[in-house]
């Protein structure tokens, strides 16, 4: 079994790697949005579908990911709108 060390090295080369096993530390299960753009060699996906604490192992992950070249992360929610005052 490899140390945390060998995984965090791991994880700057391998953000879908440390993202999988950040997942499983805390116990949940890997947003598939944000996997499914890692085939492109880059991070991009929508937050509106990511709840509160499945952002903690997409932030570690990026914390100490060093291969990433592209991270797009996009929000569709507009407060305010239609509301009429």
């Amino acid at each position: 079994m490899p140390s945390s060390a060998q995984i965090r090295q791991r994880g700057a080369q391998d953000f879908g790697g440390f993202y999988d096993y950040a997942c499983a530390a805390q116990g949940s299960a890997p947003v598939p949005a944000v996997k499914a753009s890692l085939l492109r060699g880059a991070l991009d996906f929508t937050g509106d579908a990511v709840s509160l604490p499945d952002w903690t192992p997409i932030l570690s992950a990026l914390t100490i990911n060093k291969h990433l070249q592209n991270v797009s992360i996009r929000s569709f929610y507009l407060s305010g709108l239609g509301s009429q005052g």
